[in-house]
């Protein structure tokens, strides 16, 4: 069965997209890069200089290759989006609970989307200094000893095929061993997971296979023909120490899994590989582009949105929710085991992390279903904004696909609570904007209380970051700062701020960042409002609790 997942549910608020057209600016290309090693062989490796002179020297692309949506999008040196193409995919369930996609159509999706925008300009191949890269994460991609895929289809995170495998392990107290190399409890996305799936149901597959990597690491094997991944990737597939930031003997052994079949391992940020001629004639890049190792969509959301220090959260509330805090110190949530843990890709940064299975998606499921789209994204600004805080007595759960944090129970049901004969359209909608606010501080407090006190902001990335009203009521409810990027994409552009250090174009992630990450809106918590929502907030939190036992497949 094919289920077609709609680039929609990434959605936006109207605004002003650069696609089908390309907004150049002309460079001048004001260095050669050594295509054996990426060094820059006219740049002043000490870094000083005129910052505009260097962010002029050209162009770079990067690749974010989403579950639903394969993008390419075009920056400036200033993290400025000149030009983006996109294109939706599919995810095939061949049987319930499964969820699976053909890392070629992947690629295909990538090469057409690159195609698409350097056919807008002749010569424009030329003046693109670096290719970044980032994708989805938890997708199992497996390569056999020839390079040629071992499995036609790669697992995807959204797969819940080892729900029994999880119950086994957790009897068994192997949940609790991964955890303390990792600090990662058990869920069914994770490949250490989909490799022992694989091991006791297509032990063929697993004998073929000479390596797995991650979604972004095959483009890049197809891009360059390098095999590797990086620390990102690496530290989410539950085989990996994220103390000692290296593979895992031991959690390979009590899976039953063979070592071997671990790629190398790379930074972020360095050079992954070069962009061979056989790709430079299927995409239209230059031969020799330098191409960056990349990182998953978490820390490239991170990154994109500027958050590198520990009283920066990340809010990205796209169809699902992603909340993220970088810290110093790879920080195991020992007593809850709550939220994750995972590697930055920022040098001595670690990502506290939670996610959140619906979030923006609710209210598209909202407009879909119940007005069959008759309703625009803006319009539904318009209607919360006519509704006071506290959405006249009605509260939401936005639980519409199960949870996945703060709890975990992929049973839990959406709800709307307190409909009286006085509940109006603007209402209902405010309430889901608020609840997913509410699921969001229920997150974000999972990673504020470790480590003591801090004056925390919050960055907001996500379609629901194109609604005032939405970033308005997600300070009110969290009681901070809510700065918004004035990049939407935020996890392309931290694949492009990967590409801008791979290139030499900065110095260091902290020059990189001042120059291309752009927080342009701003909202403040209302003191009295925050009060109010206090207290809604506890009684959002009651009614879950309460409801839990009742929550039934």
């Amino acid at each position: 069965m094919l289920i077609k997942v709609s680039g929609g549910l990434y959605f936006a608020w109207p605004r002003l997209l650069v696609e089908g057209r390309v907004l150049l600016k002309t460079y001048k290309l004001g260095c050669v890069l050594d295509q054996r090693s990426g060094v820059d062989s006219t740049r002043d490796d000490s870094g000083s200089g005129d910052p505009s002179r260097r962010s002029s020297l050209g162009l770079i692309l990067a690749v974010d290759a989403g579950l639903s949506v394969n993008r390419a999008i075009l920056f400036d040196g200033f993290g400025n989006l000149i030009a983006e193409s996109k294109s939706e995919l599919t995810i095939e369930q061949p049987m319930e609970g499964w969820a699976e996609q053909k890392p070629e159509t992947i690629w295909n999706a990538t090469r057409d989307n690159i195609r698409s925008i350097l056919s807008k300009r002749e010569g424009l191949s030329e003046e693109i200094i670096a290719l970044g890269l980032t994708a989805h994460m938890h997708g199992t991609f497996l390569l056999d000893e020839e390079g040629r895929l071992a499995r036609e289809r790669a697992i995807v995170w959204i797969d819940t095929r080892t729900g029994d495998l999880i119950n086994r392990f957790r009897r068994d107290g192997i949940e609790d061993e991964i955890f303390k190399i990792s600090g990662w409890k058990l869920i069914t996305s994770m490949q250490l997971l989909h490799l022992r799936w694989l091991k006791e149901n297509e032990p063929e597959t697993l004998r073929r296979t000479r390596c797995f990597v991650a979604c972004k690491d095959y483009i890049r094997y197809k891009l360059t023909g390098e095999i590797l991944s990086d620390f990102t990737d690496a530290s989410f597939t539950g085989l990996f120490d994220n103390v000692k930031r290296r593979w895992s003997e031991d959690a390979f052994h009590l899976m039953g899994l063979d070592p071997s079949i671990a790629p190398e391992i790379r930074e972020s940020w360095e050079v992954g590989g070069f962009v061979t001629e056989e790709a430079a004639r299927e995409t239209g890049l230059k031969a020799g582009t330098p191409v960056t190792v990349g990182c998953g969509d978490v820390a490239a959301m991170a990154l994109g949105g500027g958050a590198t220090e520990d009283y920066q959260l990340l809010a990205n509330i796209g169809a699902a929710g992603v909340y993220e805090r970088p810290v110093e110190s790879p920080l195991y949530d020992w007593e809850n085991k709550n939220y994750t843990i995972a590697s930055h890709a920022v040098p001595g940064k670690w990502l506290l992390q939670a996610n959140q299975m619906s979030a923006a998606l609710t209210l598209r499921w909202f407009r879909d279903n119940i007005f069959s789209g008759s309703i625009p994204f803006k319009g539904f600004d318009e209607l919360a904004a006519k509704s006071k805080p506290g959405a006249g007595g009605v509260i939401f759960h936005p639980f519409l696909q199960g949870e996945r944090s703060p709890f975990v129970n992929p049973n839990a049901k959406g709800l709307f609570f307190g409909l009286t004969l006085k509940t109006e359209l603007k209402d209902l909608v405010r309430a889901i904007l608020e609840g997913v606010a509410f699921a969001a501080r229920d997150n974000l407090e999972l990673l504020t209380r470790v480590r003591g006190e801090r004056k925390f902001e919050v960055i907001m990335g996500g379609g629901a970051a194109n609604s005032r009203e939405w970033a308005q009521i997600l300070s009110d409810v969290t009681g901070y700062t809510v700065k918004i990027p004035k990049v939407n994409e935020i996890g392309a552009l931290g694949a492009a701020i990967l590409g801008s250090l791979a290139s030499r174009l900065y110095v260091d992630h902290k020059e990189a960042t001042e120059k291309m990450v752009k927080l342009e809106k701003r909202f403040e918590p209302n003191s009295e409002t925050h009060m109010k929502y206090d207290e809604i907030f506890d009684i959002y939190r009651k009614l879950y609790r309460t409801l839990e036992p009742f929550y039934r497949p």
